[in-house]
């Protein structure tokens, strides 16, 4: 007799464990069942591997962080540099008013 006519269900297929991962394979097709399993931990491999190369929150809050810093720091440059010239431009035009009423007061006080 045949080794599978000593098994108790000879319709049922067997399942063992293989390659010290845990999964457990179907002995009639095993080979294509094992290499699925090991496709599958493959994926999960490379998966996993990818999520460590990624971005973590605390990460990003410091990036953002340091982006917001420089991006403020322009702002106040930008913005300090633009307001000299608004306070030049117009003390540059209380001047030339200033000197045109002065200019009227001396035309008057030298005619009287």
């Amino acid at each position: 007799m045949s080794s599978r006519g000593k098994e108790k269900n000879p319709g049922t297929p067997r399942f063992t464990r293989s390659s010290g991962k845990g999964e457990m394979t179907e002995n009639t097709d095993g080979e294509e069942t094992n290499r699925d399993i090991t496709g599958i931990y493959a994926i999960l491999d490379t998966i996993k591997q990818e999520i460590g190369q990624m971005i973590k929150k605390d990460d990003m809050k410091i990036i953002i962080s340091e982006i917001t810093d420089c991006v403020l720091e322009t702002l106040r440059k930008e913005l300090k540099t633009e307001i000299k010239k608004l306070v030049n431009d117009a003390t540059d035009d209380i001047r030339e008013q200033y000197d045109a009423v002065l200019g009227q007061y001396r035309k008057v006080i030298t005619t009287y």
